[in-house]
């Protein structure tokens, strides 16, 4: 049993890393810029990049993002685009993870380009 539980925690990681990198590799290209200090929920974060000309990232690239420490707020949660059922995932800067917050919720921006 503990073998089991050991190779899936293995292969757990595995898999992590190789988002991971395929995250970093998808943003590596990307045009970015940020909204500042100023913080919107997220469909104002949405209008925000539209009217910037560009658009919020995806899940992945704003993964990547995070990862090559390209986001300069620190301590706080960036808006992606990935959203549904009224909410919508994001990266924490803090803890170096996802977050799935309400679309209410006030968060940093980052637009991106390709």
């Amino acid at each position: 049993m503990l073998r089991w539980i050991l190779i899936l925690l293995v292969a757990g990681v595995v898999v992590l890393a190789g988002f991971i990198m395929l995250a970093i590799k998808s943003s590596a290209e990307l045009s970015y810029r940020e909204a500042g200090e100023t913080e919107y929920n997220w469909q104002g974060a949405y209008a925000y990049c539209e009217a910037e000309g560009g658009r919020l990232p995806s899940v992945l690239e704003l993964t990547g993002l995070l990862y090559r420490g390209a986001l300069s707020n620190q301590q706080t949660d960036y808006w992606s685009r990935t959203g549904m059922f009224g909410y919508a995932f994001g990266a924490n800067t803090k803890s170096k993870i996802l977050s799935f917050d309400r679309f209410s919720d006030i968060d940093h921006v980052v637009c991106v380009r390709d």
